[in-house]
């Protein structure tokens, strides 16, 4: 197979993976606002982004290190790097503990108790091994095995959620403790095959876990800004208004994650190519090609399913969820720009100039918030969405300033200064 018709079959197959999992939520929204109620569509909202800020914290977000060490490495000092990544996500599990005990009382009145903590930070661990182990299929390039994770996954609990919803039994949690009771199953199955492969060396490794947590730790900030961009929004709404809102403002986010889930495919895709590319010196004026590629069909496909998906609320939305057609093109451009972000963001990981992400993010993030808290108040859901697509645009500019200023770029070249 040519190395071009690879790639354009693991896109696709990301594509699919991706739909099928992070996509999820997007693939039942017919299920869920049809049997939840608006109330509790925001609850649930509530939930899976309380979810994705533990995934962050446990383990500091590794798969970065595996994705960026993967051809640096040789596969036996990879393997103590693995395990010593599942040590550290086991240990990071009291700092959530805490930070549960610090804010228990604002958590237990959005997502009513402990119990809902317990299914959060289960969720969540599964998560990361997920992203752990799908890390290194994705550098194997096997997006084959990344599709079948999902298919598996996506397949049971999307079953159990219209099972659910006709025998009247669906709840804003269903989704979620199905996701949890799966994945484990499913990365267990995982672990056997990479110590088949020789990936995982069980044993605790000094210098392995201090290179990860090095190179980990500053992200973790970085990465948590991230998320208090793309969803730290929704509590400051339910706190500002209430929390229909932040079930129309969920419905939204979810249906863009559509064209989001677009943009990761492709760059999921691309990944290998470029840190292989940039690792050598005669062919990283490759990597602008596909830059500028990636950025074209980003426009074309922004625009494609912009139109799609507002001709599709016009007759499927009631009137419980009026406003979401007004922020969507809002919404779906910040995405754009998360896209964009993405991608050149690259060279600093490539250049293990991480701690240039942190700082920038970071100063995004409070810019972020202060930009809630002002336009909140005046437009609602409006506001939200303004905020992050400002928000998500200066990320771009700033970091595409800094690669500008690190590397010469031009269409034929790529020289690091």
């Amino acid at each position: 197979m040519k190395p071009g018709q690879k790639l354009l079959n693991n896109a696709m197959l990301y594509t699919i993976a991706g739909g099928l999992g992070r996509g999820l939520p997007f693939l039942l929204i017919p299920v869920l606002t049809t049997y939840l109620s608006v109330d509790d569509y925001g609850r649930f909202g509530l939930l899976t982004t309380l979810i994705g800020l533990i995934t962050i914290v446990i383990g500091l977000n590794p798969h970065l290190f595996i994705i960026s060490h993967f051809f640096r490495l040789e596969r036996s000092a990879l393997s103590l790097r693995v395990f010593n990544i599942f040590i550290l996500g086991v240990i990071t599990l009291i700092p959530i503990c805490l930070m549960y005990w610090v804010f228990q009382s604002y958590i237990m009145q959005s997502l009513f108790g402990f119990e809902m903590f317990l299914l959060a930070i289960t969720v969540a661990f599964n998560r990361f091994l997920g992203n752990l182990l799908l890390s290194i299929v994705q550098m194997e390039s096997r997006a084959d095995l990344f599709f079948y994770y999902y298919f598996c996954m996506s397949f049971v609990v999307a079953a159990a959620v219209i099972i659910a919803a006709i025998v009247g039994e669906l709840y804003w949690t269903t989704m979620v403790a199905f996701e949890g009771g799966v994945t484990v199953i499913i990365n267990i199955i995982l672990i056997h095959r990479m110590f088949k492969l020789g990936f995982i060396t069980p044993r605790f490794d000094n210098e392995s876990f201090k290179d990860v947590t090095v190179f980990s730790a500053p992200l973790l900030l970085h990465v948590m800004s991230l998320w208090v961009i793309g969803y730290a929004d929704r509590f400051i709404l339910a706190e500002l208004t209430d929390i229909s809102s932040v079930g129309v403002y969920t419905l939204v986010s979810t249906l863009g994650l559509g064209f989001s889930l677009l943009h990761e495919s492709a760059f999921r895709a691309l990944q290998p190519v470029i840190f292989k590319h940039l690792n050598e010196v005669d062919s990283q004026s490759e990597v602008v090609g596909y830059i500028w590629r990636y950025y074209a069909l980003s426009v074309i496909a922004g625009v494609l399913y912009t139109i799609l998906v507002i001709e599709g609320m016009k007759y499927y939305l009631d009137s419980s969820y009026s406003g979401a057609i007004t922020i969507f093109p809002i919404v779906i451009l910040g995405y754009f720009f998360l896209g964009l972000y993405r991608v050149v963001a690259v060279f600093l990981y490539h250049n293990k100039d991480t701690a240039w992400l942190t700082r920038i993010s970071v100063v995004i993030a409070a810019f972020s918030i202060i930009l809630n808290l002002i336009l909140v108040p005046k437009f609602g859901l409006t506001g939200t969405a303004i905020a992050m697509m400002i928000s998500f645009g200066c990320l771009f500019v700033l970091v595409k300033m800094l690669i500008t200023k690190l590397y010469k770029i031009s269409w034929f070249r790529l020289k690091l200064v």
